[in-house]
């Protein structure tokens, strides 16, 4: 892609951003520059486990996932069913070992302070993507795989732990 495409490409999200600031349209507006990003070459869509995504540190304003909020949605879906039409996940790829470095630390508190709902943060050297939305599925997923904790039996198998 030549620089004067790229150009384009940033010029027309930076006016999708600013439309969707004035309308108050950010779902749209995310939509129309998933498809902009996709049509340029500049975002694929891709399958990866959900261990290999982790929570990019910006994802809710720093904020990351609620453990609690992962296990309920979990809750509900297992009761309404799983489809992977209804996730709309959108990650980023880790351009560089620092910010895949950065991106394992901010993992490594989150999952620290969740009291045990969450698994341990994927190692840094496994880390492929960081998630800017369904974090609380993919979170929700690792947690479910890995058999943590959890307050409702239908996702854990057994009674509630400790």
């Amino acid at each position: 892609m030549s620089g004067s495409d790229l150009q384009a490409v940033i010029d027309s999200v930076n006016a999708l951003v600013r439309d969707a600031d004035i309308r108050g349209t950010i779902v749209q507006c995310k939509d129309r520059i998933l498809a902009l990003l996709l049509d340029s070459g500049l975002a694929v869509k891709q399958w990866l486990s959900p261990d290999n995504v982790a929570v990019h540190p910006l994802n809710r304003d720093n904020y990351g996932v609620n453990p609690k909020d992962c296990h309920a949605l979990m809750k509900d879906i297992f009761a309404l069913g799983w489809s992977f039409e209804q996730v709309h996940a959108v990650a980023v790829e880790i351009a560089s070992e620092e910010e895949r470095l950065k991106t394992y630390a901010f993992n490594r508190i989150l999952c620290q302070g969740s009291a045990g709902l969450l698994p341990a943060a994927t190692p840094a050297d496994q880390i492929k993507a960081a998630s800017v939305t369904a974090g609380h599925t993919n979170s929700g997923l690792r947690a479910i795989r890995a058999r943590v904790c959890c307050e409702y039996p239908e996702l854990n198998g057994g009674p509630v732990q400790p």
